[in-house]
């Protein structure tokens, strides 16, 4: 097979060799003229007695050379492009499980990712051919160039991740030079030639061997709909990254200031205070909680290879338990565990699933190519499972894009009034499901429902991109970030009180069994990760709130029962008097099983477990809250160095001599213009410190809002560049519609103690 491939571009190789002669030396067309000539004639002769004749042979020769041109940008855009992502998507099934993607998605993104590529580019050589065949073959060794940069790219970046531009010049050097011997050597060329299968291979094992193959290969998601005789509305919603203690108050009470509905759902439910989940990871979390099966044991596949968060991996759930009977009003985020034909409606078209799919893919081999100098600059593909260029990066921007799992638009706020607007209507029970990919980051809401854009160039000042799972490095910026956290968990109040009062509009409230609950928690410490559970951080990652209404309870009470999220399902059946088909793992929180534990474990990501004594982790989630209570009793913007200057009028605090810094505010002046009917409130302040030497520990800065100090903060430098950055946060109370101004100043502090502000030019 490869002979005639082999013969063809060695017709090719001279012009490859000499910049001067054509692609092919043959034309890459038949002359045309309206005069025979005796070659013509000769060429007729000898068609006739069954010779190809030299046009013939040209063309023959060129479609040839044009195969085997081809046939080198599909290698090596294979290993550029095709192999990596294989590579990387191929241990991460949970990226196709989560959006619901089925066997023919992931075989055409297979598809398109070997042969897209490939075919773009000989088109794109053929009409350049068309025109001239110099330029053809200047593009073809550009497109040989590009693609060898790629591969270049990655090999650096294992070497040096944080090279930067060094690197990028360095793999353009290399890719040049790969360019010209690729043109001057045909052993080369012959090479390329002989790996021609080699996408293919990388698209069969990406199939059939990769932990993918049990999306392409397993079978159909049929429900096992059980026939439930219950007739009480059911609601279920689910909360991501909200650890129990943000919840409470200094008193070990759900804050009922700053979380009202959390506090009125509490009044009417139980509360379980001890609840903890089983998991720091949603995509185990979750079907623990909608199936009763705790993640190692859970599902029909076996431990070693892991079920996916799918409905056929979990085909008993809370979906297929209510199925028969009851209306359903789902919107899932990461998992996609009602089966097809139960949530049909709720899948989102093919093309919205093709977009959404091309886009992360996009963005996810950014990541993998680019060195991290650069790609800290784009939306993080760690956050979740899907949608990262939709994490909000446009806050405000009214871009409606398509969701994954859900043939739903806009943002986490927009899908969950989508579901909003399901809630009631129609005859019969009803299973109303949101999973909410809130208070989880990014941290871009206010309690007021309004958005800030975060205009630093990290989306969370101190988590190290790309992965925003390494330890923080400094202390304010961990305040900032638990700050930021606890102002999201005041929009998702806000939304469970809209549910609330829709259930209540729809007269459904007093019937309903209702479940509030979170996957997993959060970690807010310095050296620690925000989302891995260890020993240091386990009550914040283990510990969840779990509120359960029964039907027709109208007074709430706590309970101590060390309930798991595995449990919830059986606790909800309990209230409904149902009896599951189906043996769970967990057992209703109401048994005397819960209440008797000695210990709490929870699964990490990766395998291992950790396991705390109750007495230990009562001890450690005391002072968790006693901890979150130091730091926001004065208030959520009441954080940072020298707090007490917040409020003061800028006129009455002493002043400092300008020490020569300017403070570079990133993108536009965040608070010149405040519409409050925007939906957006710029009470995000960030920027560079420059003009002066960074300082190693940082300084202290305060920033005034209308001639009051509104904010204070510590810059901080980046582990990736040199210079020194600040970031803080306003309330919004101290905005005002129209013009404001905004001052920054270090502060200065005298041995007496006494404070000074210098102030900082504007840059």
């Amino acid at each position: 097979m490869n002979r005639p491939f082999r013969a063809a571009w060695s017709r090719a190789e001279p012009a490859l060799g000499d910049p001067k002669a054509a692609l092919l030396d043959v034309p890459m067309s038949a002359p045309s003229t309206s005069h025979p000539s005796p070659a013509s004639d000769r060429s007729t002769e000898e068609a006739r007695a069954g010779r190809p004749g030299p046009e013939a042979a040209t063309r023959s020769a060129s479609n040839r050379a044009t195969l085997v041109a081809f046939l080198h940008l599909a290698v090596l855009s294979g290993f550029a492009l095709a192999q990596p992502l294989f590579d990387l998507l191929g241990r991460n099934p949970e990226f196709f499980a989560t959006r619901g993607s089925g066997a023919g998605d992931v075989l055409a993104l297979g598809l398109a990712l070997v042969l897209i590529p490939p075919t773009l580019l000989i088109l794109l050589e053929l009409a350049a051919g068309a025109l001239d065949a110099r330029l053809r073959v200047g593009q073809h060794l550009a497109f040989v160039a590009l693609l060898a940069l790629l591969l270049v790219l990655q090999a650096l970046k294992r070497i040096a991740p944080a090279g930067g531009v060094v690197l990028v010049a360095i793999a353009v050097v290399l890719a040049v030079a790969a360019a010209v011997v690729y043109a001057r050597l045909a052993g080369v060329r012959s090479f390329l030639t002989v790996l021609a299968p080699a996408p293919l291979v990388f698209l069969v094992l990406f199939v059939v061997v990769s932990p993918v193959s049990a999306l392409i290969l397993g079978g159909t998601d049929e429900a096992r709909a059980q026939p439930v005789q219950a007739q009480a509305p059911v609601v279920m919603v689910v909360f991501d990254e909200l650890p129990l203690a943000s919840l409470l108050d200094a008193r070990g009470r759900i804050d009922a200031k700053r979380y009202p509905s959390f506090a009125t759902l509490a009044r009417d439910a139980t509360f379980f205070r001890n609840a903890t989940t089983l998991s720091d990871q949603t995509t185990k979390a979750v079907p623990a909680i909608l199936g009763g099966q705790r993640p190692d044991a859970g599902g029909e596949r076996s431990s070693v290879s892991g079920a996916l968060p799918i409905a056929r991996d979990y085909p008993n759930n809370v979906f297929t338990l209510f199925g028969k009977r009851y209306r359903r009003n789902v919107s899932e985020e990461v998992t996609t565990l009602c089966p097809e034909d139960l949530c049909r409606a709720e899948r989102a078209p093919v093309v919205a699933r093709a977009r959404s799919l091309a886009s992360d893919i996009g963005l996810v081999y950014l990541h993998v190519a680019l060195p991290d100098e650069v790609t800290e600059r784009l939306p993080s593909v760690s956050d979740t499972w899907g949608e990262f260029n939709g994490q909000e990066a446009a806050a405000g921007e009214g871009a409606a894009r398509e969701q994954i799992g859900a043939a739903t638009k806009g943002g986490r706020a927009e899908r969950f009034d989508e579901f909003l607007a399901g809630v009631g209507g129609g005859a019969g029970p009803s299973l109303d499901f949101k999973h909410s990919l809130l208070p989880h980051v990014p941290w871009q809401y206010l309690p007021s429902g309004r958005r800030y854009r975060p205009s630093s160039r990290e989306p969370v000042p101190g988590l190290v991109p790309p992965s925003g799972t390494e330890p923080f490095r400094d202390d304010f910026l961990v305040e900032q970030a638990y700050q930021r956290h606890l102002l999201q968990v005041g929009f998702a109040d806000r939304l469970l009180g809209r549910l609330l009062a829709r259930l209540r509009a729809e007269r459904r409230y007093d019937r309903a069994a209702i479940v509030v609950v979170a996957d997993h928690g959060v970690s807010f410490r310095r050296g620690l990760d925000r989302r891995g559970a260890s020993e240091a951080n386990f009550e914040d990652i283990a510990a969840v709130p779990l509120l359960v209404k029964a039907p027709d309870q109208r007074r709430g009470r706590v309970d101590d029962a060390y309930v798991r999220t595995d449990e919830v399902l059986p606790t909800l059946a309990n209230v409904l008097g149902v009896r599951l088909p189906w043996r769970t793992d967990g057992r209703s929180g109401f048994s005397r099983s819960a209440e008797r534990r000695s210990s709490v474990e929870i699964q990490r990501r990766d395998g291992g477990r950790v396991r705390l004594s109750v007495d230990r982790f009562e001890r450690r989630q005391a002072g968790a809250v006693a901890r979150k209570a130091a730091l926001f009793g004065a208030g959520l913007y009441a954080i940072g160095p020298n707090a007490r200057l917040i409020g003061r009028p800028v006129s009455r605090l002493p002043r400092a001599r300008a020490s020569g810094l300017r403070a570079d505010v990133t993108g536009p002046d965040p608070v010149r213009t405040y519409d409050p009917r925007s939906g957006q409130a710029p009470t995000h302040v960030a920027g560079a410190l420059t003009g002066g030497r960074p300082a190693a520990g940082g300084r202290d800065l305060a920033i005034a809002v209308n001639g009051r100090i509104a904010a204070v903060a510590r810059s901080y430098r980046s582990r990736r560049r040199p210079a020194e950055y600040f970031s803080a946060l306003v309330p919004e109370s101290a905005l005002r519609p129209g013009p404001n101004s905004v001052e920054l100043f270090a502060v200065v502090r005298e041995r007496s103690g006494r404070l000074r502000l210098a102030s900082l030019q504007r840059g």
